[in-house]
């Protein structure tokens, strides 16, 4: 997410907005029951207000894991992309685009050029390359799956990531694949292998937990069955 103080702003705005209109609508139905004028309030006011409510906490999140990451006085690494190097990543960017959506990278690159070069800090669950903030962990959506060095000019590091989507609530959920890539200035080559270093071992301790986690899970779930199973043949017991 790209300055995310400024749309934690903006939802802020976009949320209030909508709470004026929930309550318009609300005293013109009182007033004049369901006419069009109150429809014409209340469902976009509530519909645009849930939306905006959900990403004021996601925004919020992201603007103090960032201001937190900024502040940091020893973070895991830091290093600078100079202006050459960054432009040569945003041009391998723009062709990487054109082989379609699955190679797109989430990192929000800006039109602007850089003449100072730009500067990206790591942390230990997330990072920040020129103003674009990204939480990084193997538990969460996204979900940190795998990281890897890309070999072009300059080195690039490329976390996969895979997005939940579809709906919770009737139980289908479905994990799309996207990319993070960071360029990576052979200069700072060993501020990048630290980076590699962390987020694996980040990956492989949330890999072994899950194996370890899932014979409980599915003893959980064996004895549940045999409970409920039991249950039912006991009130047909009872039945008279």
């Amino acid at each position: 997410m790209r300055y995310p103080l400024r749309w934690f702003a903006v939802c802020t705005a976009v949320a209030l907005l909508c709470a004026v209109a929930v309550q318009r609508g609300a005293q013109e139905f009182d007033r004049a029951g369901e006419t069009g004028l109150a429809l014409a309030l209340l469902v976009p006011g509530l519909a645009i207000g849930v939306v905006a409510l959900i990403w004021i906490v996601i925004s919020a999140r992201a603007a103090i894991g960032q201001a937190r990451l900024m502040a940091d006085p020893d973070p895991l690494a830091r290093w600078h992309v100079p202006a050459a190097d960054w432009d040569r990543f945003r041009a391998a960017e723009r062709e990487q685009s054109t082989l379609g959506p699955a190679r797109h990278n989430d990192l929000s690159i800006s039109g602007k050029a850089r003449p100072q070069g730009v500067g990206v800090i790591a942390g230990t669950r997330a990072i920040l390359v020129d103003g674009s903030f990204h939480w990084l962990s193997p538990r969460g959506n996204p979900t940190l799956r795998n990281l890897a060095w890309r070999a072009t000019s300059p080195p690039t590091l490329e976390f996969e990531l895979h997005y939940l989507r579809g709906s919770p609530s009737i139980g289908v959920m479905s994990p799309r694949a996207a990319y993070l890539r960071i360029p990576v200035p052979e200069a700072s080559r060993a501020q990048g292998a630290r980076v590699v270093e962390h987020y694996r071992a980040l990956v492989r301790q949330a890999e072994t937990r899950s194996r370890a986690r899932w014979p409980r899970i599915r003893a959980l779930l064996l004895l549940g069955l045999l409970v409920f199973t039991g249950g039912m043949i006991a009130a047909m017991m009872l039945v008279p």
